[in-house]
């Protein structure tokens, strides 16, 4: 019974020691017009880890925070993915996912995807962690 209170404490201790907070801006845009990139990706992405939430934002105001799904390291970057259902004109649903891609060097990138129905928009700026 200790060692698993020993145990459960240094679980804890360890994923507050990790929890991050991380903005990230962009300033260029792919596979569409900067207004209409901006739409999708927002100016900035805010990530709480501790609360394991993204967040679209824009110049005067932030969308709704979004839960992320899934969290993938890998050599020098770290992608914190989000999934969520939305209806096309007819009322059909569909996956769009987000990922934002924070590199070591401070780099980061959001890339919207929705399968078929439209072109990828990546946007490209700096995060920051704080």
């Amino acid at each position: 019974m200790k060692n698993a209170i020993l145990t459960l404490l240094f679980a804890i201790c360890a994923s507050t020691a990790t929890a991050e907070q991380i903005l990230c801006e962009f300033d260029s845009w792919r596979g569409a017009s900067k207004k209409i990139g901006v739409t999708w990706t927002g100016e900035k992405v805010f990530i709480d880890t501790r609360q394991n939430l993204v967040q679209r934002g824009l110049s005067d105001g932030w969308y709704e925070a979004q839960g992320i799904s899934q969290i993938s390291k890998a050599g020098n970057f770290t992608t914190y993915t989000t999934q969520n259902q939305a209806n096309d004109s007819t009322g059909r649903s569909y996956t769009i996912t987000m990922s934002v891609r924070v590199y070591a060097e401070g780099k980061g990138t959001a890339r919207i995807s929705a399968g078929a129905r439209m072109q990828d928009i990546t946007a490209s700026g700096r995060c920051t962690k704080g």
